[in-house]
């Protein structure tokens, strides 16, 4: 039998070389070399077994073991091949496809181990390797490889005497740094390089990782976005370079000096070490049970979050900020124009505190902040032993929670008078409003009962919601049983649009407007009685009300309200009106305090009221004049809200007791055999009795809710029948008391007899 053997060389020399050896080959025509024709079977090509000295062979495939001590090139290495290339040998362009490589006192270049493995041994030099498709190059004692790239599951393992110079890891593929092994200049990019006992020097990590473990060392190393750098156990790293997007971390047992970050993240975990560390910009974290030593310098906005004690020197300028994570001791910190915080939106993953103390051997501070927490009779601390500076500002972040009198807050020793000062010069605390008072080198937050704070008048704002709605409700029904004088026998339904605006201010609460948009609805009957007559009915409908504080407050409230009327008019003009109203609030509140912080709060409260209503028309040809007297009583049943800052609110039964005397006067025109216009003006005064209101909070301060007083209401209107069962009206008015200002009010209604 005859085989015939073909081997095909492609453009490039063979196809393996072209994700890492582009330049290896211009593109060729295909080539077709029929190496032998050989009888027999389970032969394969031939290949030179052993190259001497002197002799130089190319285009071989080598699937056994091959000698090389003079020069080979353009060949490839099968499985079950091994190529050793020895003193004095060279070779270049191989492809180890599946085979092995052995060099040593030799130099090779350009190699691509694909699937196969290359020894390099005492003084073999490989320069140019590309390692992929999980290929292995070993760098044994005495050896170099240089500008070697590795990708695809590439593997590099330096070997203890072995050395790597300028090396390239992509994705997929990983160098191996073992003890007594060395890399210098190696850029990673997308791959890993594994220091596990060797020394790294100069690495470029710009995606991808470096980890360094079991005594191996890195040094001189640039960390770019993307970048990440782990010094695990008996690791360590030395002037590391910490660039924006790259990050350091010193794992448990590892060790970090003089790292330099420029707008990257250093981490120092549990049990690790980092000594020397310089922010420009970027953050830096220290866990519990971290150490940091030697000094760490802030500068350009940088942050450090602090959770373990600290003998490092630490310096923070141009608004850099150190985190206090956990109560902690530190030796000496410097600010200039920077600040302190002990919170941070991290707390809730790294704190196990709610409040910190923080202890300072030696602070300098100048021009600087400090954000601390006071909740009830509880909250932060500062404590320094030696103190300098000034003009620092302290922020304290409240809640709605009551506070003690003379918190202590700093101890600052030899601070002076100007050393610290309130933002604002005054903190909100519960119901009331707190200033910073020093006594010695002691620094207390004094209670001003005087003074309530901002949730506690919006909690009076809030309670008195209830009875100004059923108020600006109420008027819009006796005025629709005002215009019934002249209905008609039968059945009528009515319908009435309404907006209301109110400004209330009891000196006390928080000033605030209400703005009310809705509809009232009703179905009724008029019943002669001999000469009198009786309209009864049932009114339903809905507002919206929108109410926006001074203070910035805002709420919302949704009013459902059902009522039964009647009213009741002799022959000889004399009335009576009677009015009996449930109503439902759904409220939502927004309450600004405290440097803008918000608090919210929702509820639902019933309320029920009733109004009389006793008045005489007379009637002057067209021209009428009707004198009335008026009485209303609402009150809302109490209610306990909870704010999201912590502050609890009883509002009591808002309760409301109003009496009203007035006059209306109008004239009426016909303009039709059934049609008139009734143009009308309304005075009244007046008066709410009720002044003991009160509103308890947080169980311990109960306030007064007074708005009792005089006011003046003045009203102008037109009543249109339009033919024998359609009527319309409308109605503005402007009123003014000493608490209480509705610059304009405006209802419109249509009513339909049948």
């Amino acid at each position: 039998m005859t085989k015939l053997i073909i081997l095909v060389f492609l453009p490039s020399y063979n196809q393996f070389y072209i994700r890492g050896q582009l330049n290896m080959f211009k593109m060729k025509l295909i080539n077709i070399l029929i190496l032998s024709v050989i009888p027999g079977a389970g032969l394969s090509a031939s290949f030179t077994s052993n190259v001497d000295k002197g002799n130089k062979i190319s285009n071989e495939v080598i699937d056994g073991i091959q000698n090389v001590s003079g020069i080979i090139t353009n060949s490839m290495v099968i499985t079950n091949g091994h190529q050793y290339i020895n003193a004095g040998g060279s070779a270049s362009h191989i492809v180890l496809n599946g085979g092995k490589s052995t060099v040593t006192d030799a130099a090779i270049s350009s190699f691509k181990i694909i699937s196969g493995i290359q020894n390099l041994e005492s003084g073999a030099i490989a320069n140019k390797t590309y390692i992929g498709s999980s290929g292995i190059q070993h760098v044994n004692n005495g050896a170099i490889s240089n500008k070697s790239t590795l990708e695809h599951k590439g593997r590099q393992f330096i070997n203890a005497g072995g050395k790597a110079e300028d090396t390239t890891v992509n994705t997929g593929g990983a160098q191996y740094v073992y003890a007594g092994g060395s890399s210098n200049i190696t850029t990673i990019n997308g791959g890993a390089v594994f220091v596990r006992g060797g020394t790294a020097t100069n690495t470029t990590i710009n995606s991808g990782k470096q980890v360094v473990t079991d005594g191996g060392s890195t040094s001189g190393d640039t960390i770019n976005n993307g970048g990440y750098q782990n010094i695990g156990a008996n690791g360590s790293a030395f002037n590391v370079t910490v660039n924006e997007g790259g990050r350091q971390d010193i794992n448990a047992g590892g060790y970090a000096k003089d790292t330099t970050v420029i707008g990257g993240r250093y981490d120092i975990d549990p049990t690790a070490k980092g000594e020397n560390v310089t922010f420009n910009g970027g953050v830096g974290y220290v866990f519990k049970n971290g150490i940091l030593s030697g000094y760490a310098k802030l500068d350009n906005s940088a942050s450090l979050y602090l959770a373990e004690n600290s003998d490092a020197d630490i310096s923070l300028s141009n608004d850099s900020k150190l985190y206090v994570v956990n109560s902690l001791n530190t030796k000496n910190v410097a600010l200039s124009d920077s600040s302190v915080h002990f919170h941070s939106p991290l707390d809730s993953t790294l704190s196990t505190e709610e409040f910190k103390t923080l202890n300072i051997n030696k602070l300098e501070s100048n021009n600087s902040s400090f954000y601390m927490n006071v909740e009830g009779m509880h909250g932060d601390f500062l404590n320094v032993t030696d103190f300098s500076g000034k003009n620092n500002i302290v922020n304290v972040a409240g809640s709605g929670k009551e506070s003690s009198d003379g918190y202590h807050l700093i101890h600052a020793g030899n601070s002076t008078n100007d050393a610290f000062k309130l933002n604002g010069d005054k903190v909100e605390l519960g119901s009331f409003v707190y200033t910073l008072e020093q006594k010695n080198d002691n620094w207390y937050l004094k209670q001003h009962s005087d003074q309530l704070s901002q949730s506690a008048k919006s909690a009076l704002s809030i309670a008195s919601y209830a009875s100004t709605i059923f108020t600006n409700e109420y008027h819009t029904i006796t005025d629709r049983l005002n215009n019934s004088m002249t209905d008609i026998n039968g059945n009528q339904v009515w319908g009435r649009y309404i907006h209301n605006e109110y400004r209330v201010d009891n000196g006390v609460n928080n000033p605030y407007k209400l703005k009310q948009n809705g509809f009232e609805y009703g179905i009724g009957k008029t019943f002669d009685i001999n000469t009198d007559s009786l309209n009864t009915g049932i009114s339903f409908g809905m507002t919206k009300n929108e109410i926006k504080e001074k203070s910035g407050s805002k709420s919302d409230v949704d009013s459902y309200s059902l009522g039964l009327y009647a009213s009741y008019i002799k022959d000889n003009g004399f009335y009576l009106d009677a009015l009996v109203k449930g109503n439902y609030f759904d409220s939502e509140s927004s309450v600004r305090f405290n440097m803008n912080n918000i608090a919210n709060t929702s509820f639902k409260q019933k309320g029920i009221g009733s109004a009389f209503e006793i008045g005489k028309q007379t009637n002057f040809n067209h021209s009428f004049i009707t004198p009335y007297a008026r009485i209303e009583y609402f009150s809302a049943k109490n209610k306990e809200l909870k704010m999201t800052n912590g502050m609890k609110v009883k509002l009591g039964n808002d309760k409301s007791l109003k009496a009203e005397a007035g006059v209306k006067a109008g004239y009426t025109f016909d303009i039709g055999e059934k049609s008139t216009l009734t143009p009308y003006i309304k005075a009244s005064f007046e008066n709410e009795f009720i002044n003991d209101n009160t509103v308890l909070i947080n169980d311990t301060v109960k306030l007064k809710n007074d708005y009792s007083g005089s006011m003046g209401n003045y009203r102008v209107g037109l009543d249109a029948r339009i033919n024998k069962n359609t009527s319309l009206y409308t109605e503005a008015s402007y009123s003014k008391g000493s608490m209480i200002e509705s610059p304009l009010n405006i209802n419109a209604g249509v009513r339909v007899f049948f």
